[in-house]
């Protein structure tokens, strides 16, 4: 095992491994910074110890293409600084097939199948002793059994990628098949455990997929059908054993909804009523929002920016908006646009064509390389469909070694580019700069994550001081201004919240919460008609946010427009969960309006809703506000 070799596979390998908890993003940032700092190290010594090596010309014309249509759409970016840092990304990962057709052969891509295929079992096991409630049970998730990659959908997309280069070690003779036997069965087992569903449904169709190809393909005389026998029957019995495993749920750790809470479910769930989970509905507003930026899309990172307005309210709230179209090929759409779209397809549609002609052509190692790599390349791009695996970073990285990987192994007669060290200045030099800019956004989620957990515990202090520490390494999160703004709205420095939110929406201008809490700070601030600007804004992002129709309501009394302030308050009195508040709001502006009785009505519905409210009781004795309540903000 060469240099190379060793710095491939611990490079991928050791990514899948990495995270850090003390982050916001602490599975995403140090997986990358790892990758990124892999493969500058392997440009580094292929500068050192290779001259000049032909590679394909296709695969290079097709990745420029798709690095320069994802540079291309930053000129449509509303985040600018979002879309630098997902290009500092998407670009390390679009470089792997280039630096594998540079650096490697064929004889080294199996030397990486191993090393993937022995951190898939560690992290298989971490996982396996997390979904039976045994071990590793401290390390953050957001959704058990995570392993190390704080989602079990992050997992899953990193288990598929690996489990077929495990099936290419357990098939060649001078290897320990019984270890990577036992690594495959823990592998499978393990993505069961995961309940992913998109998962599962892209290992289904590229296993269908490339047994068409190994009977179309494969020479008769070539086919090792005890060999596929034997897996087969491996695979199934693992997969029998990890359905008929339950789930152990010890102290508070996240478990699965009822219709993934055994595997059988979860397999059902996929064509009952609901299972997309709203899905289409997103998938529907991302194709008005690719249809207003047909050529090259809102910019790299920012759908979530521009999603709010084509919602309508759809699945965004107070609490949460989405961040991406769970289907991959709709957000490379959006972002890049048809540009982008079509540079995409182009280079995974070259290289399965490229795959496929050489299939019956080939040696068996190179046959095997191929046919792991179609596997990942179809599994991967068929959970694309559904969820959004391209983020995913180890899972990624095996993606895209996989396209590369093709390249290695199936012959190229025509068409090659001669490729020599000062080539290798430019990806080197692209690495660097990946490095220093992840870097940059891990100094900068230190911080935010201890300003997010703050805002919770409504420790303005703490807010106060990690913000503008974020703040000195970029303008990364919209949310760590606004909860700046907020710090400064509760501790009574008003002009500072307004331009803390000016900052926040000038990252993210729909953000609604940002919206309704710069609403409340001009109404403090006297500001009345630019308070009921920001609010109508809000509400045009949200027409079910009772908070931000309350407060509109008020700042419109206070403007003397009693009549609009009741219709907007008896509006937002049938919006969510009833609030005592906006009863008692709109008590105060039907006495402004002089009807007595009416206010009587809304101070009475208060009290039911909330008996021990004072200003209600006070109010419905002496019939006129007392207490002049603040607005009610979110961020």
């Amino acid at each position: 095992m060469t240099a190379l070799s060793w710095l491939w596979g611990g490079t991928l390998g050791l990514t899948a491994l990495a995270y850090w908890s003390q982050v916001y993003a602490g599975a995403l940032l140090p997986k990358l910074l790892l990758l990124q700092i892999g493969l500058l190290a392997i440009a580094g010594l292929a500068c050192v110890s290779q001259r000049r090596k032909e590679i394909p010309g296709p695969l290079v014309i097709l990745v420029v293409a798709w690095v320069g249509a994802m540079s291309l759409s930053l000129l449509q970016s509303t985040n600018l600084t979002e879309s630098v840092a997902q290009l500092s990304q998407y670009i390390v990962l679009s470089l792997i097939p280039l630096l594998a057709a540079w650096t490697l052969s064929t004889r080294y891509v199996i030397p990486i199948a191993r090393s993937l295929s022995i951190v898939a079992g560690l992290v298989s096991c971490v996982g396996i002793l997390q979904y039976l409630g045994i071990a590793f049970l401290d390390i953050p998730s957001n959704a058990q059994p995570s392993a190390t990659f704080f989602h079990r959908n992050a997992a899953a997309s990193f288990l598929y990628a690996v489990i077929p280069w495990t099936v290419v070690c357990m098939f060649r003779r001078e290897e320990r098949d019984w270890l990577y036997t036992g690594i495959f069965g823990a592998s499978c087992i393990y993505l069961v455990f995961t309940r992913t569903r998109g998962a599962w449904v892209g290992v289904a169709v590229a296993a269908v997929v490339l047994a068409v190809l190994y009977w179309k393909l494969v020479p008769a005389d070539q086919r090792n059908t005890a060999a596929l026998r034997r897996l087969a029957a491996v695979g199934a019995a693992c997969l029998l054993l990890a359905a008929a495993i339950p789930e152990a749920t010890p102290g508070d750790r996240p478990t699965f909804d009822d219709k993934k809470e055994t595997a059988l479910g979860a397999v059902t769930s996929i064509v009952q009523p609901g299972a997309h989970r709203g899905r289409p509905q997103l998938w529907a507003n991302t194709l008005k929002m690719i249809g207003d930026h047909l050529l090259f899309g809102v910019g790299l990172g920012n759908w979530g920016f521009n999603y709010p307005a084509y919602a309508g309210g759809e699945h965004v709230n107070i609490t949460a908006a989405p961040r991406r179209p769970h289907n991959d090929l709709l957000w490379v759409a959006s972002e890049t646009g048809l540009v982008g779209m079509l540079a995409y397809l182009l280079l995974i549609g070259a290289t399965i064509r490229a795959a496929v002609r050489a299939i019956g052509s080939v040696s068996p190692i190179n046959r095997g390389i191929l046919f792991a790599a179609l596997f990942v390349i179809f599994a991967h791009s068929v959970d694309g469909m559904f969820n959004f695996p391209r983020e995913r970073i180890a899972g990624a990285s095996v993606f895209w070694f996989a396209i590369g990987a093709v390249w290695v192994a199936a012959p190229q007669r025509v068409g090659m580019r001669s490729i020599t060290r000062a080539h290798l200045i430019i990806p080197a030099v692209i690495l660097l700069w990946g490095c220093l800019m992840t870097s940059r956004r891990l100094a900068y989620d230190y911080h935010h994550l201890r300003v997010y957990t703050a805002e919770r515990r409504q420790d303005w202090t703490t807010v106060l001081e990690h913000a503008p520490m974020a703040a000195a390494h970029g303008d990364f999160r919209a949310n760590t201004f606004i909860a700046q703004g907020r710090a400064y709205y509760r501790t009574g420095k008003t002009p500072e919240a307004i331009e803390a939110y000016h900052h926040g929406l000038s990252l993210h201008p729909n953000s609604l919460n940002a919206h309704n809490n710069l609403g409340i700070a001009y109404r403090r601030a006297g500001r009345t008609d630019e308070a009921i600007q920001s609010l109508r804004s809000a509400i045009r992002l949200f027409p079910l946010f009772a908070e931000a129709h309350n407060n509109l309501g008020n700042t419109l009394r206070d403007r003397g427009d009693i009549d609009a302030s009741i219709e907007v308050l008896r509006g937002a009195t049938r919006m969510g969960t009833p609030r005592a508040q906006v009863h008692v709001n709109l008590g105060r502006s039907y006495l402004a309006k002089g009807d007595s009785v009416s206010a009587r009505i809304s101070f009475m519905n208060a009290l039911r809703l909330a008996p021990g409210n004072r200003v209600a009781r006070e109010a419905l004795e002496e019939l006129r506000p007392t207490i002049e309540e603040p607005g009610v903000d979110r961020s």
